[in-house]
């Protein structure tokens, strides 16, 4: 009885699994309204019965593989590291940003998904992306904040450097990813520079400019 249940329960999550493949990369070539169900279970190669039994519908399908992937993207950030290291902010802006780059690369179906036609999606997935959106910045606060507070960083407004720095790595992940004849390392360069710059001219918060 247990290995029948073992057998069915890694049938089911082999089933999911086709499934969130099948509509990762249909929603980043085609778009969210682009990619009706039927489309993505042929492709899956999975009945309807199936779909609902992992699915409410489209937009829950949509949720879950944006979870796994910001789940992907704060796996990826805690395996960074943190401030203190004792490596310099250049080396480890640089390395950071190297390895989130190629890491992208290499699920550019699951970044194309994320990054794209936002404004077409239902409220409620909106909702769920700009909260992620939010939680990383939040996170990125407390690593600057805990930089300051250890003597590694100049003092600043963190909560304002997370903000530039989160909206400039979305921007530019967007521009490499939607832009052929854009190179990852020009890329990667103008990532890590850009934060160093951030995190250098940052005014504290009592306005003293940055070192």
């Amino acid at each position: 009885m247990l290995a029948r249940a073992q057998k069915n329960q890694a049938r089911g999550n082999s089933t999911r699994a086709a499934i969130m493949r099948a509509a990762t990369e249909l929603f980043a070539q085609s778009g969210y309204k682009g990619a009706p169900i039927r489309a993505i279970l042929k492709k899956a190669g999975v009945s309807m019965g199936s779909f609902y039994h992992h699915f409410k519908d489209k937009a829950d399908l949509y949720i879950s593989i944006a979870d796994e992937g910001s789940l992907a993207v704060r796996r990826f950030m805690r395996s960074v590291g943190d401030f203190e290291t004792g490596d310099s902010l250049e080396d480890r802006a640089w390395s950071f940003f190297r390895a989130y780059m190629q890491a992208a690369a290499k699920n550019d179906s699951m970044v194309l998904l994320l990054i794209s036609e936002k404004e077409t999606l239902p409220e409620n997935i909106k909702t769920m992306m700009e909260d992620e959106i939010a939680r990383h910045r939040r996170e990125l606060e407390q690593g600057l904040t805990a930089g300051v507070e250890a003597g590694l960083l100049k003092p600043m407004d963190a909560r304002m450097a997370s903000e530039a720095i989160v909206g400039m790595v979305l921007h530019l992940v967007r521009v490499y990813f939607t832009d052929p004849s854009v190179d990852m390392e020009d890329v990667i360069s103008a990532l890590a520079r850009s934060t160093i710059g951030i995190i250098r001219s940052m005014p504290g918060l009592n306005g003293d400019g940055g070192v």
